[in-house]
């Protein structure tokens, strides 16, 4: 249509009522004046941004008024007051808008898992008040509204933590992911949560701190893996180039991260096995013995599992055998975490076979080490002599 006052673009399209629809596109779509959305271009991929950064757009026009211009960032279908540009008059055909990104901008992609679908963005240009004051509704005797439909890039990230509960049992179960806190970002602009910090959160680029920690006294009982880090599934159109800052260290990374990257972090804890020690002595109950034999019943233990005393390294690395090379001292490892008994089967040559069976505390997380408080001992046999007269 012929501009007969201040316009947008290269034309106007006076609407006498609202056309709503999904793409903006419902004015033009209505059989009138076709699509005269022209006053801005927006690259294909969306607005690329972060929190805090400025974002600037130049808009042709034409005629006297002044341009302002709004973007859902949030995307709550509202165009907020906080989401306003500045007011800039039209000269030479083109008028500068800039946003200050705000803090609770949402990523906003069409078909991306876990961002919302793309947003949108209201110009307006007026001569009413000379441009003053302008709000994103409501009528106006002069001038032109286009409405965008635009997609929002800004970095987010994600962390998931998993457990490897390879030593557990039914007696003695593993932590769920949920016992350790996990925490992302930088400043103001951080993801937490137990266990995981739940959808992608919009962090800052550049560098963010990874960490992991627990209440839990259980949690001693788990070797801290390392962060890794990748693209979020289900990331539409980035070039992902974010990376990690060298190794973790005591559960903690630092990430750096790039452009408007969707980045998905994980770290495991692997369970620490369990061990057992116990000391054989001598009658006396000091002077260590060698040479005795045991049976060992306990959480997936194999029936009539064996240990043998090794009294010199080295000694055998089997499951279930004794790795102590000292003479009379036994130390089980690689268990899985419950509770273990020990019952003497032979004896050396001279000694009674102690029958007891002797239970060790609990292994569990927090006590990876079961100790029997005191030695067993083997009391030595008595002898007799015969003689005839």
């Amino acid at each position: 249509m012929q501009p007969t006052g201040p316009y947008l673009g290269s034309g106007t399209d006076a609407e006498s009522q609202q056309r709503f629809s999904d793409g903006a596109d419902g004015d033009d779509n209505d059989g009138w004046y076709g699509n005269d959305e022209d006053g801005v271009s927006i690259p294909d991929a969306g607005i690329a941004t972060a929190p805090g950064q400025q974002y600037t757009t130049n808009v042709r026009c034409g005629g006297r008024g002044a341009v302002a211009g709004w973007i859902d960032w949030n995307h709550n279908g509202t165009f907020d007051t906080g989401e306003k540009s500045n007011e800039a008059p039209c000269a030479s055909g083109q008028a500068q808008l800039s946003w200050t990104v705000p803090a609770d901008v949402v990523r906003s992609v069409d078909g991306e898992d876990g961002s919302g679908s793309a947003t949108y963005m209201r110009l307006r240009i007026t001569a009413d008040k000379n441009g003053n004051g302008q709000k994103p509704v409501g009528g106006t005797a002069t001038g032109e509204v286009e409405d965008y439909r635009v997609a929002v890039r800004v970095p987010t990230l994600q962390l998931v933590k998993n457990v490897d509960n390879k030593y557990a049992t039914a007696e003695v179960a593993g932590l769920g992911a949920d016992q350790w806190t996990l925490t992302g970002g930088a400043g103001a602009y951080t993801a937490t949560g137990n266990g995981t910090t739940g959808g992608p959160t919009v962090v800052r680029t550049g560098n963010n701190d990874l960490s992991e920690t627990t209440a839990n006294p259980a949690g001693a009982g788990y070797e801290m893996g390392q962060w890794s880090c990748q693209e979020a599934p289900g990331t539409v159109g980035e070039n992902y180039s974010s990376s990690l800052n060298g190794a973790t260290r005591d559960g903690r990374a630092q990430l750096q991260v790039r452009g408007t990257d969707r980045v998905l972090c994980t770290i495991t804890n692997t369970a620490k096995p369990g061990s057992l020690t116990w000391n054989k002595v001598d009658s006396d109950g000091i002077t260590p013995l060698a040479g005795t034999t045991w049976t060992l019943t306990g959480p997936s233990m194999p029936r009539n599992a064996t240990v043998e005393d090794c009294p010199a390294g080295p000694c055998p690395t089997q499951p279930y055998k004794d790795q102590d090379p000292a003479p009379g001292s036994f130390a089980i490892k690689d268990l899985k975490w419950g509770t273990y008994t020990v019952r003497e089967t032979s004896a050396p040559v001279g000694y009674q076979v102690n029958l007891q069976a002797y239970t060790f505390p609990q292994i569990a997380p927090a006590s990876l080490e079961a100790t029997l408080n005191a030695a067993v001992v083997n009391e030595r046999k008595t002898g007799s002599l015969t003689w005839k007269k």
